[in-house]
């Protein structure tokens, strides 16, 4: 009994597919923003998971407050994971939107505090920080999901989706390195 090359080691490809061309590597590069981005939501969102299973006494709003936070933490982290699967495989108007969703999660996780609280806003580093962080998000991943559905700019709707990322880790290393600066 004979068995084909073909069965053995799959359909022979000739050199028109192996190319790679420049609209698959404009793919890539946008995919790995993507990728990166939502990855480090995983990993921002994995220090607020524990609060899924808590008791509801210690969420920081109780009430219809702390559903809203409950909800978007919940949302936020499967958000994140679809964004990072989806920017896996190659889907990058999808995966632009799941990141533009986490953007559209955290703004909500930030709702109730500053309707409680009311909003504050400080002209230093850290108040300009918050004020991205929170207040400007929404447009960002508005403007992020508008591109992807509606128009072909992509590249445009890449950097908008990983802004609201990129500011948190901005203000993430600034925290450490005062810190490591001045202490704690």
């Amino acid at each position: 009994m004979q068995v084909s090359r073909s069965a053995i080691y799959g359909p022979e490809m000739s050199t028109q597919q192996l190319q790679i061309g420049p609209r698959h590597l404009a793919s890539i590069y946008l995919q790995l923003p993507l990728f990166i981005a939502s990855a480090l939501e995983i990993w921002d969102v994995s220090s607020s998971l524990p609060v899924l299973f808590a008791d509801h006494a210690e969420v920081p709003e109780p009430g219809p407050g702390g559903a809203v936070i409950t909800a978007a933490i919940l949302l936020w982290a499967l958000c994140a994971v679809a964004g990072l699967v989806l920017a896996a495989v190659g889907s990058v108007r999808a995966a632009i939107t799941a990141l533009a969703c986490v953007g559209i999660c955290t703004w909500f996780k930030y709702l109730p505090s500053v309707v409680e609280h009311g909003f504050d806003f400080r002209l230093n580093g850290a108040g300009i920080q918050v004020f991205l962080d929170t207040e400007m998000v929404l447009p960002i991943v508005i403007a992020a999901i508008w591109l992807a559905v509606r128009t072909n700019r992509l590249g445009w709707a890449t950097l908008l989706a990983c802004l609201p990322t990129t500011i948190k880790m901005i203000g993430l290393v600034i925290f450490i390195a005062a810190v490591l600066i001045y202490g704690f």
